[in-house]
């Protein structure tokens, strides 16, 4: 970064006697996207050519002419229609690097201006396993945050983690309904996640099933529609082409339709297939209202889910803290969601007060 700081520099002083104000020009210099083109490549010739009514490669051999930066480039080269390619020295580098090597901070000094920054990151559901998607977060927000402490600035690293919401009220249920006690003693949030996976399907089941016939509804009509059009166009005495291409837009919908609804009946099949899942759907046809009953009398306090949720909640929270002493990562502030359960209706309150909340299918919503 300081050598392309340093750079910007010394074509400024070159383009001085160019153009008037060479500073938009300056933004043309940046690191090359192909090594074999150079280190750094300035396309500043190009606009330059056109406001002098030049050729570029004529005005970027007069920039070169006047670029000093024989100290730390070999010589400048011209490429294609106007590109400037500079290619750094390897001496420079070794002594760069070498330097380097022998600063604590690597060149790099405090900001004269910190910061108090509030970084947000990983914030897994913690009734389930981390998945790719939380551990990219959790590694991109720890190295911002290393980055930004390494500045000077002031970071506090904040973990908003899932434990309050419906994914409990799945696990409370399948735990009063399909628990294996063994399972459960020896590996309790392996347990824990095949309960929630369980949950998950027959609801997932239930869903599909009422939706299919709504969906093949749909598709009937969509090729009733398209058989119309293009009886149609057939009969036109002329192609027209918006005409065709809403047909083509119509055998897409159809497609993605047909793909979904046969995506469907493979997860219903799933269950009817399997003697074991098809008994436990049948028993179970409401398990989605009972799921959200569940979380509903888990936050207004129900002694039962109130116990089976303090006692889930740590073996997750130490699933979860072995993958983040894994990675080395702490946190400076880690709360759940729970933590906010008794602000809620305080907050609740001041924006509907204010006029910001509104309530719209029994909820209050901003």
């Amino acid at each position: 970064m300081n050598a392309l700081i340093d750079l910007q520099q010394r074509f400024h002083a070159a383009l001085n006697g160019l153009c008037d104000d060479p500073q938009p020009l300056l933004e043309m210099i940046r690191p090359a996207q192909d090594a074999k083109f150079g280190d750094y490549q300035a396309n500043c010739a190009m606009p330059l050519g056109k406001q002098l009514g030049k050729p570029p490669r004529e005005i970027a051999e007069q920039i070169i002419q006047q670029l000093d930066v024989a100290d730390f480039c070999l010589e400048p080269e011209i490429a294609g229609p106007g590109f400037i390619n500079l290619r750094l020295q390897d001496s420079w580098l070794v002594d760069q690097l070498t330097e380097k090597r022998h600063d604590e901070r690597l060149g790099i000094t405090e900001v004269s201006d910190p910061r108090c920054l509030v970084i947000d990151y990983s914030s897994p559901n913690v009734a389930k396993p981390m998945h790719v998607g939380h551990i990219r977060s959790t590694v991109i927000g720890d190295a911002i945050s290393r980055i930004a402490r390494f500045l000077g600035h002031r970071v506090i690293s904040d973990n908003h983690l899932g434990d309050w919401g419906t994914q409990f009220g799945m696990i409370i249920y399948g735990f009063k309904h399909f628990q294996q006690p063994d399972a459960y003693q020896q590996e309790p949030v392996a347990e824990l996640t095949r309960l929630y996976k369980l949950v998950q399907q027959l609801i997932e089941y239930h869903q599909a099933c009422q939706q299919l016939p709504a969906r093949k509804q749909q598709i009937e009509d969509l090729v009733e529609q398209l058989a119309e059009q293009q009886a149609q166009q057939d009969s036109a005495e002329s192609v027209d082409k918006k005409a065709a291409k809403r047909l083509r837009q119509l055998e897409g919908r159809i497609r993605d339709f047909r793909s979904e609804v046969s995506a469907t009946e493979a997860k219903v099949a799933a269950i009817d297939e399997d003697e074991v899942l098809s008994k436990l759907a049948t028993e179970h046809p409401d398990i989605d209202q009972q799921v959200l009953l569940e979380t509903a009398q888990l936050h207004a306090g129900d002694p039962e889910n109130r116990r089976l949720w303090e006692e889930f909640l740590p073996k997750c929270r130490a699933d979860i803290q072995r993958v983040y002493d894994r990675l080395d990562i702490q946190f400076d502030v880690e709360y759940g969601e729970s933590f906010y359960d008794d602000r809620l209706a305080a907050v609740v309150e001041e924006l509907e007060a204010s006029g910001m909340a509104q309530e719209s299918e029994g909820a209050s919503c901003v």
